[in-house]
């Protein structure tokens, strides 16, 4: 028997829907945990690719009689019909009986040079046509569309500037697919992904004299970007999807992170007016960017003898405060990067990389405060390069990536280049804090993403209050000063058994009690490094074990009551929320030796 099937809790990055992430043990759904974050966020997948979580940009890919959609001419049957996955979910889509367009659709946003595909399962139910339409200035005047026939699984027509698919997927459902390239960035376009069924085969203009009772069955609708369509991810509020994250390849981890608000604009747009480019020149969707769009950059210096070859605009910043600044890099002809500040602001520091082997090849902190910096493989040749300043003062600020001749150049050097070559960036971020976070895109406006949270995994049959281990393996950013607890408790103050992080390099293993001394211990790790913790809670027989290694504890006699839940917080309110990378979580209801917990917590 492994101690695996020993556990009675068991969370890891397994299966998930939107607003939850299930437990691997048990598997009845009494361990799975409650996940809510509010806005959408991204993560790294498993090709190694940036993406929105969720990924489907549409409301209520289901719930085609719900407000979410716009219905013109157009009603929605609310009787149910069998889906293509065999419940009873799909709904029936059905002109009205006038003589005008007909369509369903929801507003969108799209970023010019991005492909996006725009989906949905259909069956005949009257009408053999569906058209799939892009109705959207984004894309041109009239927008993209095309019309599959929903009996012999072929496109019909089909204008230009889209490709499609279709795929039969079972007792008369057709998943319906195009994909187009925005032209332009256009938010909050009306309709923007339409869908309408329609006897005649009429992509363009959708207008026709329905019948009131013929029409299509949906199902599945999804637009995301990219140029095929990824499986279909159902969603509700599209807001509360966890995030299975795979950056640096290999297994995967629970990613949770706290609030952080991307202050530059228009983040992948490094062309746009709001970039200030002194002696530089931009070259708009130049190559595939770590998302797989083609939306990456290149910056050219211009070829003049002259200093601070770069981009940049201005964030407000107060002073004291850390900001980090992060991006995308992957070498071009030029391979060194360096990012810098202006001096009034974040103090004369230059931080060097070299793009074409990813290490950091200088560094000057000078009159700068740096809480972190480093260098991130995205694969592909693409790095993630970032730094973390505290301002120096309060006011309208700058921190920008330059290009330099060699990788000792010191800030702002005077040289001659090409007019040619250069390197290749996107996805900017400078975000308050003293770590680097996600990528969060923007446009017009900064973008906040809402802190994950993770709460009220297991019950009361689970735990034991007796004995039992804890045991997590964990990732926490360097040099992190917020306080981030994960707790075994009973919804109070007073009953928890706990391990919280309190500062870059220091966990505290604790066990409160109301009825007797709280148990509390302090141990010291290494910074941004994957750490194997266990605490043991049984009455003069607590252990704690760190990467393999036993530690000396002060023993007690007393155990915590009630407890039925574990939370990636403090357990009775959602503050001190963990943050970092969860690649395990267990919970056993019984002690283990020490041979045991020395193999569970072994890295």
């Amino acid at each position: 028997m492994t101690l695996l099937s020993e556990a009675s809790f068991l969370v890891t990055p397994n299966g998930y829907k939107e607003d939850k992430l299930y437990a691997a043990i048990p598997t009845n759904g009494n361990g799975d945990m409650t996940v809510t974050r509010a806005t959408t966020a991204t993560r790294v997948n498993e090709a190694g690719l940036i993406e929105l979580v969720p990924y489907n940009l549409l409301l209520r890919s289901q719930e085609f009689d719900n407000a979410a959609w716009t219905k013109t001419a157009t009603t929605i049957d609310a009787t149910k019909v069998t889906a293509p996955d065999g419940s009873v979910t799909a709904q029936r889509l059905v002109p009205t009986a006038v003589t005008t367009r007909h369509f369903i659709g929801q507003p969108a946003t799209f970023v010019s040079g991005t492909a996006y595909t725009l989906s949905v399962y259909a069956k005949a139910d009257g009408y053999r046509y569906l058209r799939v339409g892009f109705a959207s200035a984004a894309f041109a005047i009239l927008g993209r569309a095309a019309s599959f026939d929903l009996q012999t699984g072929d496109a019909g027509v089909v204008q230009s500037g889209i490709t499609t698919s279709i795929v039969n997927a079972g007792n008369g459902w057709f998943r319906c697919s195009i994909t187009a390239t925005a032209n332009a960035s256009v938010t909050n376009t009306s309709n923007g992904a339409a869908f309408n069924s329609q006897p005649v085969d009429n992509a363009l203009s959708a207008t026709f004299t329905g019948d009131g009772t013929s029409g299509a069955q949906l199902w599945g609708a999804q637009l995301n970007e990219g140029s095929s369509a990824l499986t279909y991810q159902k969603t509700v509020d599209r807001l509360d999807i966890p995030r299975i994250d795979y950056t640096g390849g290999g297994c995967p981890s629970i990613l949770l992170e706290p609030q952080r608000t991307n202050l530059l604009l228009r983040s992948q747009e490094l062309d746009n007016g709001i970039w200030t480019k002194p002696n530089t020149t931009i070259s708009a969707n130049a190559i595939t960017a770590p998302d797989g769009t083609l939306t990456a950059d290149k910056l050219v210096p211009n070829a003049s003898l002259s200093a601070f070859k770069e981009i940049w605009q201005n964030v407000s910043t107060t002073t004291g405060q850390p900001y980090t600044f992060s991006i995308f890099a992957k070498a071009g002809e030029y391979t060194y990067l360096q990012l810098i500040g202006n001096g009034t602001g974040f103090g004369n520091f230059v931080f060097n990389v070299d793009l074409s082997t990813g290490l950091e090849t200088f560094y000057d902190a000078s009159s700068s405060t740096v809480n972190s910096r480093g260098i991130i493989n995205y694969g592909n040749g693409w790095h993630k390069v970032f730094i973390s300043v505290n301002a120096i003062s309060t006011s309208s600020n700058r921190l920008a990536p330059q290009v330099i001749p060699a990788e000792d150049s010191t800030r702002g050097v005077t040289w001659t280049s090409d007019g040619t070559s250069g390197f290749y960036l996107w996805g900017a971020q400078v975000e308050a804090g003293a770590y680097p976070t996600s990528y969060i895109p923007t446009t017009t406006a900064s973008v906040t993403r809402l802190k994950d949270e993770c709460t009220n995994g297991g019950n009361a049959d689970l735990f034991n209050d007796s004995e039992g281990v804890l045991f997590l393996d964990v990732e926490i950013p360097n040099n992190s000063s917020e306080v981030k607890q994960t707790s075994l408790n009973n919804g109070t103050t007073s009953e928890a058994v706990k391990i919280l992080q309190l500062n870059g390099t220091t966990f505290r293993f604790e066990v409160v009690m109301s009825s007797g001394t709280n148990f509390s211990q302090d141990i010291t790790v290494s910074p941004y490094q994957r750490n194997k913790l266990a605490l043991q809670y049984k009455a003069n027989d607590y252990k704690i074990f760190v990467n393999g290694v036993k530690q000396t504890v002060t023993q007690r006699s007393t155990l915590p009551t009630g407890l039925d839940r574990f939370n990636f917080n403090r357990g009775f309110s959602t503050t001190d929320d963990f943050s970092g990378k969860v690649n395990q979580l267990m919970i056993f209801n019984e002690a283990l030796s020490d041979s045991e917990l020395q193999t569970l917590t072994t890295l």
